[in-house]
């Protein structure tokens, strides 16, 4: 889960619990009485409590923000979204990193896919990377930050990654009038990753790409995304898994997921 989400949680349950205990505890010690000693809580101790409240509120409201709005620019057409990683069974490390510093000429590929279909796995194929064509004539606007992965894949059959998602299937994305997905990013080494996008009623599409080392810029047809509705799409999920990727450990830094 995502630290801004962990640090809403938290600091909504300390407000709750301090304010309850504001109502019970008293701070000073009681004088003497032969009547039942207690607190009874006071005008102004419940107006501590409100205050408490509210300010852990607001404040939870400031973590919540901050976070779903942290990949705005990495995936616009998605806007606000939830970045959780994939519950990986192999070694992961995952940020979100500003101050992305790109070429400034940035070359696009146009690479074939492969459809990924559960009941029926593919087999590695290494001459996939040679289906990538050179491409200079997809300009696009990229912001300075990226989502930064670093993938160990132990053991045999592991993966990694992370997915972007709205969460709520009423903020789902058309993307019927798009025609192609734009992927910016950089891998430490020659790979095959695994992308997919899913819909509101939990159809998904998912595909093996060959990227290559360095930065590039990588055009996918949203027409491979077979068996989803485009009309309510609400999740993009990244993988590098050790059944479609050439090396076991890797590096990637995605600066942009776009649709156009």
């Amino acid at each position: 889960m995502d630290s801004g989400i962990i640090a809403a949680l938290i600091t909504s349950s300390a407000a709750v619990f301090i304010a309850i205990l504001n109502l019970i505890v008293k701070p000073t010690p009681a004088p003497p009485s032969d009547k039942p000693q207690g607190h009874e809580p006071q005008k102004s101790d419940y107006r501590i409590s409100v205050v408490i409240l509210v300010f852990g509120f607001l404040l939870s409201v400031i973590f919540f923000l901050g976070s779903i709005s942290k990949y705005k620019e990495i995936i616009p057409d998605f806007g606000y979204v939830f970045c959780d990683s994939l519950q990986s069974n192999s070694s992961m490390y995952i940020e979100h990193q500003k101050g992305t510093i790109l070429p400034r000429l940035l070359e696009w590929l146009s690479p074939n896919v492969v459809e990924i279909i559960t009941s029926h796995p593919f087999p590695k194929d290494p001459n996939l990377l040679q289906s990538l064509n050179a491409d200079m004539s997809r300009p696009t606007p990229i912001p300075k930050e990226c989502l930064y992965i670093e993938s160990h894949l132990r053991p045999t059959n592991s993966w990694s990654g992370f997915i972007l998602s709205k969460h709520f299937d009423f903020f789902s994305v058309d993307l019927s009038q798009k025609s192609e997905m734009l992927l910016v990013l950089n891998a430490d080494s020659n790979d095959i990753v695994e992308i997919g996008l899913k819909d509101v009623e939990n159809n998904e599409a998912k595909l093996k790409m060959p990227v290559k080392s360095g930065w590039h810029g990588y055009a996918i047809p949203i027409a491979n995304f077979r068996y989803i509705n485009n009309r309510s799409t609400f999740l993009f999920l990244f993988a590098h898994s050790s059944t479609v990727s050439l090396v076991p450990d890797n590096k990637f830094w995605i600066a942009y997921i776009g649709f156009r």
